[in-house]
């Protein structure tokens, strides 16, 4: 009785020990549970550094990406707005000065237009009066006679062949006259158009500087 009494007792002790053993294995266990999960949230946290890191990088990269843009249209519009400074000035000056020279040579166009239309009138005015005096020459000539002196028209006298002569001349006192009417109205056409041409030229080239403006 007293060797089995003495085996429980051990055999408690040993239970009781190794009870003792397995608590500690468990607090050891719990701990160790416990640092692993702490790692986890700490491999965690590194991880979302990381990737917050390289996220930041790329926008980093992007930043200076856009910072160059911007760099270069600033350079761009510096020397836009030194060409625009230089340029539109000159064009209004330019437009100012073609504006005023239009306005003479349509001032010109204007006076030569009336002397060429002026002149048109003479010179057909001179063509009637050529007409009719030839067509009075020629019938005083087919019908008065050779022999005669006294002239039909003014009432004067002549000897027969002034009268002639006077009579055959008379259309070519008029002729001098409408020549030069022509030549008078070719020379005032020629002023008309040369006017009219750099009036086009003109209205072209403000037409180019208000839309380069």
């Amino acid at each position: 009785i007293e060797a089995s009494t003495i085996q429980n007792v051990n055999i408690e002790k040993e239970v009781a020990s190794l009870n003792k053993t397995v608590s500690l294995a468990k607090e050891n266990l719990t701990k160790v549970l416990n640092k692993i999960e702490q790692a986890k949230v700490i491999n965690d946290r590194y991880k979302s550094l990381t990737d917050q890191e390289i996220e930041l990088s790329k926008l980093k990269g992007e930043l200076q990406s856009k910072e160059i843009l911007i760099t270069d249209w600033q350079k761009l519009n510096t020397k836009i707005e030194a060409v625009t400074n230089s340029i539109i000035p000159t064009l209004i000056l330019k437009r100012d000065e073609q504006s005023s020279l239009l306005k003479t040579i349509k001032s010109e166009l204007e006076k030569f237009e009336k002397e060429f239309n002026k002149s048109q009138e003479i010179v057909n005015s001179l063509k009637g009066a050529h007409d009719n005096i030839s067509g009075a020459v020629s019938i005083i000539a087919n019908n008065i006679s050779k022999d005669t002196g006294d002239c039909p028209v003014c009432g004067a006298e002549y000897i027969p062949i002034e009268l002639q002569d006077r009579i055959s001349k008379a259309i070519s006192y008029i002729d001098p006259l409408v020549t030069e009417a022509i030549n008078n109205s070719k020379v005032a056409g020629d002023k008309m158009n040369s006017a009219k041409i750099q009036s086009n030229n003109l209205q072209e080239v403000l037409l180019k500087i208000h839309k380069e403006l």
